[in-house]
């Protein structure tokens, strides 16, 4: 079992032993932290969009005039890898044999290259154009973002901060609410984190695409592709740090799709951090991961400080949960659909125990058949699509919230 494959069998048992977070999530005390992973199968990948990126510029390139801003600003790109001496950008055309290696190299300067210019156009903006590729409507949620919508609705996910400019989550949301007004707050720029309404929030602390392409003017400012705009996030974009460091400081953070890499997320962790003792046995930080990356371990000791030295291993397991995007909130919307039943079940019948064990010992039939149905599935990604399009709503429909009404709530 991997990270990436583990079945719904797998990841019940899984959550079973990381049973203080799972009943933090399900109180609606955690805060969701959604890096690029959670959106990685609906868009191209990142050395994908940079090939395309290169191949563009090269057919804007005037190569016969020595003052052609894009043959300036591929050699730019070229100087950013091991080809920086070539002094030809000819040399490295598209389906030269350098080409292929050469592209290899991208990624890792990404927000370098995505930083430089073409006169006065921005190549984020204005060629490879971001704001386009990530607001693209054909582009439909995935099953992570439609389990994340029921957890909204249900009451026990009230903020998720996201670093990705998709609009994917709130597709999800809108739908799960029957396309009816959303209640979930998109908040994107400065001035929208003022917002003090007790619905729940969504945090797009990089920015949104499609409210970028829509409105230019008040939202592109707040698009973060650069290393440039990362570096100056924390005081560029002041107010959604405050409002990082504020989620913070109150409540524990489940980072799923997110490598911990980001030279802003640790800084803004850094600074929440400043006249706070936090006790390391307190979960405040979990990772959903194949294992915890250097980045991620070093977070860890940015927020837990010295205790964090004396301490490593204990601290590293027990902010791991070895599962990724799918598998996670696949199985915690499935706890959550179990719990409930066996919450309102025991509200609802008290005084008749018979009846009681009767709803229980269903309970756990409908567990070992979803087990057994979508075990079956090899295909782990289509599992977590089937479970998220299969299972009615109306099942989950009585937000969690509110199980002190629950009867009420289920005969609705």
């Amino acid at each position: 079992m991997s990270a990436h494959d583990a079945n719904l069998t797998e990841s019940l048992n899984i959550l079973q032993s990381k049973q203080a977070v799972v009943d933090s999530i399900l109180h609606g005390k955690c805060i969701f932290w959604i890096g690029s992973g959670v959106s990685s199968e609906r868009f191209p990948k990142l050395n994908i969009l940079l090939e395309e990126l290169i191949n563009n510029l090269y057919e804007l390139a005037d190569f016969k005039s020595s003052d052609c801003p894009y043959q300036r600003t591929i050699s730019e790109i070229i100087n950013l890898t091991s080809f920086r001496d070539i002094k030809t950008p000819q040399n490295m055309r598209p389906g030269s044999p350098e080409f292929p290696t050469f592209v290899k190299q991208l990624p890792e300067k990404y927000a370098e290259i995505l930083g430089l210019r073409v006169n006065t156009k921005d190549i984020w903006w204005d060629i490879l154009k971001i704001q386009e590729i990530y607001s693209n409507p054909s582009i439909i949620p995935d099953a992570e973002h439609k389990f994340l919508a029921l957890l909204i609705k249900e009451g026990v996910l009230k903020i998720i901060i996201s670093t990705n400019w998709d609009t994917l989550i709130e597709q999800a949301h809108n739908t799960c609410s029957n396309n009816q007004l959303s209640n979930l707050n998109i908040i994107a720029c400065a001035e929208e984190c003022l917002l003090t309404s007790t619905d729940p929030k969504l945090y797009k602390i990089h920015g949104c695409a499609e409210k970028a392409k829509n409105n230019p003017g008040k939202y592109k400012a707040g698009i973060v592709a650069t290393s440039t705009q990362r570096d100056k996030w924390t005081t560029d974009a002041k107010a959604f740090c405050d409002a990082v460091q504020n989620c913070f400081r109150n409540s524990p953070i489940i980072f799923i799709g997110s490598s911990g890499q980001d030279h802003n997320l640790r800084t803004a962790h850094a600074a929440a951090k400043c006249g706070f003792a936090i006790d390391y046995n307190s979960n405040r930080i979990v990772f959903c991961e194949e294992a915890l990356s250097i980045y991620q371990k070093n977070l860890l000791e940015i927020v837990y400080g010295e205790p964090y030295k004396n301490n490593q291993q204990t601290i590293v397991d027990a902010a791991h949960i070895r599962l990724f995007a799918k598998p996670f909130l696949g199985s915690i919307y499935v706890r959550l659909l179990v719990d409930k039943i066996q919450l309102l079940a025991n509200q609802s019948l008290n005084s008749q125990s018979q009846l009681q064990q009767l709803v229980i010992n269903k309970v756990d039939e409908f567990v070992t058949y979803l087990k057994n149905r979508y075990d079956a599935i090899n295909d782990s990604k289509d599992r977590w699509r089937n479970l998220a399009n299969e299972i009615p709503l109306a099942l989950t429909r009585p937000k969690t919230s509110e199980f002190s009404q629950a009867s009420t709530q289920w005969s609705r």
